[in-house]
């Protein structure tokens, strides 16, 4: 008998993959990335989604290989209720305990015996729709509900328990049950469709490749679907990619433009891999309330305004489309074929999505100059990588807490400036070797940035490529180079010196050198050097007539030069690209902020590049009016202020003139516009702003009539209604608002709240903080977006504003997706003043309980305050003796 009970357990143990004589494998509960112990191999979903109730229901079924006996299993499952999970092992089940052990959605599932081996974990539960565009969420639109999904970056976890973490590549058997009038979306085509009970529909979906939970994405409702014709087999692609649009009622016709230029951006992209495209089909999801675009293989979600654009649509919308289209699209390579193993290795996702967006874009249409508007974007970032909290590109996340901040610009703008930089130092080709041996090495897998290295060093045969990515992605901040060159009887030296870039206010450490590729232009030509030294010095052939220490604008870095030098490069300006004027403009603006350059010496710089013909060189000055405008002179357009930015573009409107013309070129467009901007709110030209209060006026009753067409070019909205908001009445800013609330078009939502914001008039703004803010019809987005980035820039409302924001926290925090919430501290980003910065501290202060990973973020905003508060200190009255009118030295740089 006992040797038979003996037996028994020995048999029951075994075949329920436990050892009584082991002691249960333990593992700490996981902040970060989950430990390995236990391996999702595959996952069955059955979802019931009905858009309008509060919540939806789910049976989750993981298998798993579990190689350590353990009592514990650590997973993933947020704000879930769950009602049973078990542990299907053969005819064995094991009922186990669940439990949420923090807010981020770290949870486990533990058994009161040992489980290990293979096996099925079973789960039943029911979870709510979420309130803002995270997770499953439900919106309403013309009587309608839909749902749509949002997995990126961690909130998987709050549609099913699961191990969302990106290490784990699984295939997903998914069914959704819906009502029969809904049409259902998912990644992968439908298999499948079976009525049942109370009207509903069973839609079963192919298996998927193997995807990491973030990548899953739903829609549910009663949308309409553009059928597009397939996309045609290929050289590189054997067979038919089908193509739809998925819009919400009524916007059909409105998704033509989008679907029809799908084809180009697609197939240079597969040329550029050497692959074909790695999936069933491609839809394209629009969705109202959405601010960007996620990738999710076979289920694209867009926002609705920048999907539905057409031919007539500004450049500016052409250019977001181009360029979003093309970067999710690269995303089925770069993120879903080859995913990145853990989230500080996110960069090889979104930098490469954005670098190679550009080049795809740029060669699709190269009238719209998106390589130069991403220069833009790239030079920008520096301003954020220009302070101690600021991040590394590869910067390590151990804590779920940490992962939303990896999607800033350092991530997407610097990365793809990196890139850009090392693609021209060793060559397109050697560079796309590298990158196509990458995608052939991990297809279906995933990577971290160490093998990246290694796939590119092999395939490009070029090993310093490996030195200088190394350098840039794991340093933090810019380069800074003070350039001098010394001319001798017998030729020339040219002497770098090389620091981290600092601006006044700053007060990290500059002693970093980098593995810099540096490349110069003379009138002899163009050279590079590999410079590692914070010293470097090396030869010139002669005398240079000039110096362009940035050549083509490659590279990520700043430059400075002496008074001499700066001179002789503005005489020869004519020689310069557009791409390096626009380098020259950044530098100029950073060695003015950094105490490098006097004020004299940049306003004649901006008075220059102001006239050039490019409409990117002139807009480089332009931008950075606004920001001279609030740190220098307090936010108050003087007379000498305004006489010195009409001096510079009140010429360049009489030629552009404020008519359009059929003729006009993209970049035409975009510079009449900008042009006519600058002349109404910094210049405040009377007559333009009357002008634009006449059309705004005019195209607000046309709106209010119904009129879907306007006779104003779509390009002078914005500026028009800006115009009439800051002229107008309380009657005439109320019915705008009655607009923006009622209206389905997200675009015009968009253009009438940013013009309400630039409002003077005092009862409308009492009612923006008392009525507008609170208004149900106002989502939560829109709600979130206006406090944070929109009425901060009016200087006039940056106190009210924020003041909204301490006393409704969760109000507006709710409206911000989960990945972004640490983009509440943005809100402070305007301040320049010490009683502002108190404020701040005040609210940042305890406040990661409420917006986790928010610490980081606020550290930068106060920097960026500090930053200002000293340029202003040091450089206003400067400032406003360079731009007075009654100037008398000459000019110091014609």
């Amino acid at each position: 008998m006992r040797t038979r009970v003996a037996l028994l357990m020995v048999l029951i143990f075994t075949f329920a993959g436990c050892s009584p004589e082991k002691e249960a494998y333990e593992e700490p509960m996981p902040l970060g990335s989950l430990g390995t112990n236990v391996q999702p191999q595959e996952y069955f979903l059955s979802l019931n989604i009905q858009p309008e109730q509060a919540e939806f229901s789910g049976i989750a079924r993981i298998s798993v290989n579990i190689e350590k006996a353990t009592n514990k299993i650590w997973l993933h499952g947020q704000d879930l209720q769950v009602n049973s999970v078990t542990f299907a092992q053969g005819e064995q089940t094991f009922v186990g305990s669940y439990e949420q052990a923090n807010r981020l959605g770290v949870s486990s599932v533990s058994f009161s015996t040992q489980v290990s081996g293979t096996g099925e974990l079973r789960f039943n539960y029911t979870a709510p729709f979420s309130k803002s565009s995270a997770a499953l969420h439900s919106i309403e639109e013309n009587g309608e509900h839909y749902v749509f999904s949002q997995m990126q970056a961690i909130d998987a976890r709050r549609v099913f328990p699961g191990f969302d973490d990106p290490q784990f590549k699984t295939p997903f058997l998914v069914e959704v049950t819906s009502a029969d009038k809904n049409v259902v979306i998912f990644n992968t085509p439908v298999m499948n469709e079976v009525s049942g009970d109370e009207g509903n529909i069973r839609h079963i979906f192919a298996t998927t490749k193997p995807l990491p939970t973030y990548l899953l994405a739903f829609a549910v409702g009663p949308f309409d679907i553009y059928d597009w014709d397939n996309l045609p087999a290929t050289e590189l692609r054997d067979y038919e990619v089908p193509l739809r649009a998925i819009v919400t009622k009524g916007k059909r016709d409105k998704a033509e433009y989008a679907l029809r230029n799908t084809q180009p951006l697609l197939e240079e992209l597969e040329n550029y891999f050497g692959t074909p495209y790695p999936y069933e089909k491609i839809d394209l999801i629009a969705h109202p309330q959405f601010g960007g675009a996620m990738e999710n293989p076979g289920a694209i979600v867009y926002g609705e305004s920048g999907l539905l654009v057409n031919e007539h649509s500004t450049p500016a919308s052409l250019r977001w489309f181009y360029e979003v289209h093309a970067h999710e699209l690269a995303h089925m390579w770069f993120g879903n074929l080859v995913t990145p193993h853990w989230w500080e290795d996110i960069w090889l996702n979104e930098s490469f999505a954005s670098w190679l967006s550009i080049k795809v874009a740029h060669a699709v249409r190269p009238e719209l100059s998106m390589d130069i508007a991403k220069q833009k974007d790239s030079l920008g970032t520096i301003n954020q990588d220009s302070t101690a909290a600021t991040r590394q590109i590869q910067q390590p996340v151990l804590d779920n807490a940490e992962i939303g901040k990896t999607f800033d610009g350092v991530t997407y703008n610097k990365g793809a400036a990196v890139l850009s930089m090392v693609e021209a130092f060793v060559g397109e080709e050697r560079f796309r070797e590298g990158v196509r041996h990458h995608i052939q090495r991990f297809e279906h897998s995933v990577a971290n940035s160490s093998q990246f290295f290694e796939s590119m060093a092999t395939g490009s045969k070029e090993p310093r490529l490996q030195q200088v990515l190394q350098s840039f992605v794991t340093e933090v901040g810019a380069p800074m180079l003070d350039v001098e060159v010394r001319c001798e009887d017998n030729g020339a030296t040219l002497a770098a010196r090389q620091s981290r870039y600092r601006p006044l206010g700053a007060s990290y450490p500059v002693a970093t050198t980098w593995q810099l590729p540096f490349c110069y232009k003379t009138d002899s030509g163009e050279a590079c050097q590999l410079i590692s030294e914070r010293n470097t010095e090396f030869a010139l052939s002669s005398c240079p007539e000039y110096l362009m220490p940035n050549a083509g604008s490659t590279g990520y870095y700043r430059w400075n030069l002496d008074a001499e030098n700066w001179a002789k490069l503005m005489a020869h300006r004519n020689s310069l690209t557009v791409a390096e004027l626009v380098n020259l403009s950044d530098s100029s603006t950073s060695a003015f902020k950094a105490g490098k350059l006097k004020s004299g010496a940049y306003v004649d710089i901006l008075r220059a590049l102001a006239k050039h013909s490019s409409y990117e060189v002139t807009s480089s000055v332009a931008s950075v009016l606004p920001k001279l405008r609030l740190s220098l002179l307090d936010g108050e357009a003087t007379d000498d202020y305004r006489i010195f930015v009409e001096d510079m573009y009140a010429q360049r409107l009489d030629n552009l003139r404020m008519e359009y013309s059929s003729e006009d070129t993209p970049l035409t467009r975009l510079d009449r516009r900008d042009t006519i901007d600058v002349m109404a709110m910094e210049a405040g030209s009377t007559q333009v702003v009357e002008a634009l209060n006449k059309l705004g006026q005019e195209y607000l009753v046309s709106i209010e009539d119904g009129e879907e067409t306007s006779s104003m070019p779509d390009d002078w909205i914005n500026v028009a209604l800006r115009g009439t908001a800051n002229k107008a009445d309380y009657d005439v800013l109320i019915r705008m608002e009655d607009v923006a609330l009622s209206t389905s078009d997200k675009l015009l939502r968009d253009r009438l709240l940013y013009a309400l914001s630039k409002s003077k008039d005092e009862q409308y703004i009492d009612h923006i903080f008392s009525e507008l803010l609170f208004d149900d019809r106002l989502s939560g987005f829109d709600r979130a977006r206006m406090i944070v980035f929109v009425l901060p820039h009016n200087r006039d409302l940056q106190d009210r504003s924020f003041d909204f924001l301490v006393a409704n926290t969760d109000l507006v925090v709710d409206g911000i997706g989960g990945l972004f919430k640490h983009y509440t501290a943005s809100a402070a980003n305007q301040f320049c003043d010490e009683a502002q910065r108190e404020k701040a501290v005040s609210f940042f202060s305890g406040a990661e309980e409420k917006i986790p990973g928010i610490t980081r973020a606020a550290d930068q905003s106060l920097e960026i305050i500090d930053q200002c508060i000293a340029l202003r200190d040091a450089k206003s009255e400067e400032f406003k003796r360079a731009i007075s009118a009654e100037r008398t030295d000459v000019a110091e740089l014609e």
